[in-house]
């Protein structure tokens, strides 16, 4: 592993704000390969299990259910560009949803599946449902297998499961469940069938009702419908990206169905360096609330009663405050108070999953997940007379929200204070006052207060930085004899300092050994850390080294100059660009501003000189800019390498892609030259 400090830290905690039963997201690809965004699907669950009624469809159910027809399994759909495999296709995924008059609502889900080859028989052979056990009533209406010869066989209710459901997040609990359905004798050219019925019986958000449905870029859809229907007096609001309308009307001009079609016959091949697909992907969202700002209210209605400072709160404010005037002051010791007395823990039980506890339930229990952690600190603010309010926001790498009440992207919520315009993310114990993790910075974040859509600041090259100075002396034998300092400044430092408090603090040396295998030089080392929890100043590194020799000596060759253990290697920063689409890329994919620069001096012993050294580069474009300056006497090399990405967005466009490709090219040109030497 090298710890390149130039990859963007992904250490964050995801806070799921979805509404569970009023606002259900649902995922129609099967088993997608990797989880495109992070936070947008419910929380696990964790607690007891609640037994819903499971049925299964009479033999003649199937009339309901019209046959549709299966393609040949020797006949696959042209598959997409950069031969995208099609391991399987949605023939049909139809949901018809009932919206009550106070908010509650039924949704119908019908699925077939045909798999095409045996990665698709893996994808497809089970089917899921999530559901929360205290606010909804989950049925399995039917589930079948229809083999390629045209026998049916039916599920049997020993394979249709409830299981506890799993984000893989450290301290998340929930009282949400999975309906697993395990289907029989399945084989390439099967037909696979299911249908389930959701009752959502308790809102969240009082009469309100949102569901949105994100569509995998991956998946093979043949029929994809959504049919709405709702009770009189209440109104209904829809946003879409890539579907047809197909709504009827009355003879009175009203829709009386709303009903939106969808078609793929191609996936698409998903680009690993990507923005989230809720992006680019078609989806679909309904909600009883006409306005994501009015969304946001509906949250602060909640949450608001919860941030009202008590006597106790007051206490503790004026005793973290102690001896500090100035309230920007005052609102940096409250905050960094918070980030390391509050430990992060998710508890989502019924409407808890976007209410938030009380601030004194907080304090007393010191835990909470994001709601709770903007909810102590707003509360201990407050009791100072600081102005702030929560935020919505999405905590992952999706950078747009509706414009309609739907609340899968908004999945986190921050804290704002306007007295200084500035955002604060409490959940992080590593993260500085002031600085916000790459996953909150340049994204559309909902006031829930004041009910509109502000922007968090993007990222510039002075936030994101790291210095590193690497002095090395090459003895006669070849033996490499090193010491480096690093200084990490803003986002940037978070991902290092979260793997300090890994690795450093559990085995410094097996941190070493792993910095060594990943640099492929044999050797030895020692580091020293500080300031991981001075999150006011940069975190520093200190390194010092022996490394095997990298080449001959005594003799004559030539080498590539070792990275030895610095916290930020060139060479690492290349790892982090591997990814990237050689030709013009689709999608636009997140990035950050930064600025990183490290100095090496190498020093020979007495018995060799250096000959020749590499030419300077100098590379600009478009805030982007990479220079490598070289000087040489007979004993001494200095190579300076500055890389400065001075971007207008955290979301680089396809254009700026190939602009960061070509300055990729000149950085793996400079890392590949090589310094020459001579035996005297």
């Amino acid at each position: 592993m090298k710890l390149s400090m130039a990859t963007r830290s992904r250490i964050k905690r995801v806070c799921f704000l979805a509404a569970l039963a009023s606002a259900p997201f649902i995922a129609n690809e099967i088993w997608p390969a990797r989880s495109h965004a992070t936070g947008h699907f419910p929380p696990a669950a964790a607690g007891g299990s609640v037994q819903a009624e499971i049925t299964t469809d009479s033999a003649d159910s199937s009339a309901a259910s019209p046959s549709i027809a299966r393609p040949d399994p020797g006949n696959l759909p042209e598959p997409a560009d950069d031969s995208t495999p099609i391991n399987y296709a949605m023939d049909r995924h139809h949901i018809r949803i009932h919206v009550n008059a106070d908010g509650t609502a039924v949704v119908e889900r019908e699925v077939d599946i045909t798999p095409y080859d045996e990665i698709g028989v893996q994808m497809a052979a089970q089917q899921s449902e999530t559901y929360s056990t205290s606010l909804d009533h989950l049925e399995i209406l039917g589930a079948w297998t229809q083999r390629p010869d045209g026998e049916r066989i039916d599920v049997l209710p020993d394979a249709i499961q409830d299981v506890d459901e799993h984000t893989g997040l450290e301290g998340v609990y929930s009282d949400k469940k999975k309906r697993v359905v395990v289907f029989p004798n399945v084989e390439p050219g099967s037909r696979l069938h299911f249908h389930s019925r959701l009752n959502i019986k308790k809102t969240t958000f009082p009469n309100q009702f949102t569901l949105e449905t994100l569509l995998s870029p991956e998946v093979v859809y043949r029929d994809f419908m959504i049919e709405l229907t709702h009770d009189e007096g209440i109104e209904v609001y829809f946003e879409t990206r890539g579907l047809v309308d197909e709504s009827q009307t009355g003879p009175d001009g009203k829709v009386t169905l709303h009903r939106y079609r969808f078609r793929r016959d191609k996936p698409e091949k998903y680009e690993l360096t990507s923005v989230a697909w809720a992006d680019f992907s078609p989806y679909f969202i309904v909600s009883t609330m006409g306005s994501v700002e009015m969304l946001g209210k509906q949250y602060a209605m909640r949450a608001e009663p919860a941030e009202m400072p008590t006597q106790e709160i007051e206490a503790l404010a004026n005793a973290i405050t102690e001896g500090i005037e100035d309230p920007f002051e005052q609102a940096r010791a409250l905050y960094e108070w918070v980030v390391k007395e509050i430990r992060y823990v998710g508890i989502y039980l019924g409407d808890a999953t976007v209410v938030p506890n009380m601030a004194s339930d907080i304090l007393r229990n010191r835990y909470g997940d994001c709601k709770d952690h903007n909810t102590l600190l707003i509360s201990l603010l407050k009791a100072k007379g600081i102005d702030a309010q929560g935020a919505l926001i999405n905590n992952g790498y999706s950078y747009q929200i509706p414009k309609i009440g739907g609340m899968g992207s908004l999945n986190h919520v921050i804290t704002y204070l306007p007295q200084w315009n500035l955002f604060l993310d409490s959940t992080n114990a590593l993260t500085p006052f002031g600085v916000l993790p790459d996953t909150d910075t340049d994204k559309p974040a909902v006031l829930v207060r004041d009910g509109k859509v502000v922007r968090t600041p993007r990222q510039t090259p002075a936030d994101n930085m790291v210095k590193s100075q690497v002095e090395l002396r090459i003895r006669d034998d070849g033996v490499i004899l090193g010491k480096s300092h690093s200084e990490a400044f803003g986002p940037v430092s978070m991902g290092s300092r979260y793997w300090m408090t890994k690795l450093y603090r559990e085995d410094p040396q097996d941190l070493i050994r792993r910095m060594l295998a990943a640099s492929m030089h044999p050797g030895n080392g020692e580091i020293e850390v500080s300031g991981l929890w001075d999150l006011a100043n940069p975190l520093k590194f200190d390194f010092t080294f022996e490394l095997e020799p990298i080449t001959n000596f005594p003799g004559q060759g030539a080498f590539n100059l070792p990275d030895g253990l610095t916290a930020n290697p060139m060479s690492g920063i290349m790892v982090d660009f591997s990814k990237l689409r050689r030709s013009t890329p689709r999608n636009p994919m997140p990035c950050a501003s930064s600025d990183y620069e490290e100095t090496f001096h190498i020093t020979l012993d007495d018995g060799t000189v250096f000959t020749q050294v590499p030419d300077d580069v100098v590379f600009e474009e478009n805030g982007l800019m990479y220079k490598a300056h070289y000087e040489r006497s007979d004993r001494d090399v200095v190579a300076t390498r500055h890389l400065v990405m001075d971007l207008p967005s955290n979301v680089c466009q396809p254009a700026e892609i190939l602009r960061l490709i070509r300055l990729v090219d000149v950085l793996k040109r400079d890392l590949r030259s090589q310094i020459f030497y001579k035996s005297i």
